[in-house]
């Protein structure tokens, strides 16, 4: 049976549904296909330049090569399709779904999208270009080998579980986006803000936040062995539980940083302003604070043996029940060597506790 763009258009305005057909190389630009359903449909090398793809549904269609310059595809729905090297330039992608599809070597270019779901699913090579609109986007259980968000600026968009290490996130800012047990070993995130964003359970080995805003960043549990964040500004992030060992965090902004139970053996704090900075129970174990602002900075029950503090400036600087080498660590001026409150808390707890 032979098809014509008109007549396809007209028959899913009455209602036909269409299944295990081929509009291979077919022209349907500027038509009208919304709310279309079409299973096991052939579009290979289609073009659909400015064509009303809304609520459309395709199921296991094959759309290799296909071109969706200028399109609208708001609520369109791809499930099980494959969308290998297709075009999709200055698109409205708005709330489209794809699910265990796959989109390699794809280019997004100057498109929007907003509140966009691509779940197990094969992006490998696929590049998002001088992006109108990237928000609240989710890549759930995808594969992102060589892809590339370079130049854009991601707001509350979600990757969980993604190895990353080879996606070039190159001046990618982020504002609110989580990046939840990812592989990031090696990445580059220099100079651009990542102001917000939830880091948790991630690998962050040997990456480089170098010049960065991190502000409100949440690293908790997450592996940054050996990273850099050098000059960053990290206020109020939290790196819970996080393992900065070797890490290196000279001249960076900390106030009001948590690095409760962290793991910071040999991390470098040279010259960093960690005002108000809480470290309990942190293994701070040969860790580097030489000339630190630890103005208000609480130390308490951390391990500080071997880390050098020279030329540090301490403030009412806790160190209640902090192991250290020497006692006079926890007793020069500016230094409290123990928190009366919590003693008293201590001592309350031990004399009510019954087991």
């Amino acid at each position: 049976m032979s098809f014509n763009p008109q007549q396809v258009a007209q028959d899913i305005r009455q209602g036909e549904v269409f299944r295990e057909v081929s509009f291979a190389g077919m022209d349907f630009s500027g038509q009208d296909l919304s709310g279309g359903m079409f299973e096991k449909v052939d579009f290979s090398g289609v073009v659909f330049n400015q064509a009303n793809l809304q609520e459309a549904v395709f199921i296991q269609c094959n759309f290799e090569r296909a071109v969706f310059n200028g399109s609208n595809l708001y609520k369109t729905t791809f499930q099980g399709a494959l969308l290998d090297e297709c075009r999709f330039v200055q698109a409205d992608c708005k709330e489209i779904m794809v699910v265990e599809s796959s989109l390699r070597q794809c280019l997004f270019e100057a498109s929007v999208f907003s509140v966009v779901t691509f779940n197990e699913s094969d992006l490998s090579g696929t590049v998002f270009r001088q992006m109108h609109l990237f928000e609240k986007t989710f890549f759930i259980d995808c594969q992102l080998d060589q892809c590339s968000y370079a130049g854009n600026s991601m707001d509350a968009s979600v990757f969980m579980q993604a190895n990353l290490e080879t996606v070039d996130f190159t001046q990618t800012a982020m504002n609110r986006c989580v990046l939840m047990k990812c592989q990031l070993a090696r990445q580059k995130f220099t100079n651009v803000p990542l102001t917000l964003c939830q880091f948790t359970d991630s690998v962050l080995d040997d990456a480089d936040f170098s010049g960065s805003n991190l502000s409100q960043a949440n690293f908790k549990g997450a592996s940054l062995k050996r990273a850099r964040m050098n000059k960053a500004c990290a206020d109020q992030v939290l790196f819970l539980e996080a393992d900065l060992e070797a890490a290196s965090l000279a001249g960076a902004s900390l106030k009001n940083a948590i690095f409760n139970e962290a793991v910071l053996t040999r991390t470098v704090f040279a010259g960093a302003n960690a005002w108000q900075a809480i470290f309990h129970f942190a293994s701070a174990e040969r860790s580097d604070f030489s000339g630190a602002d630890l103005t208000y900075a609480d130390f308490s029950y951390a391990d500080l043996r071997g880390a050098r503090f020279g030329q540090a400036n301490f403030e009412r600087t806790r160190f209640h029940r902090a192991l250290t080498d020497s006692e006079s660590i926890k007793s020069g001026p500016g230094r409290l060597a123990a928190d009366e409150a919590l003693l008293k808390a201590e001592y309350f707890d031990a004399a009510n506790n019954t087991y």
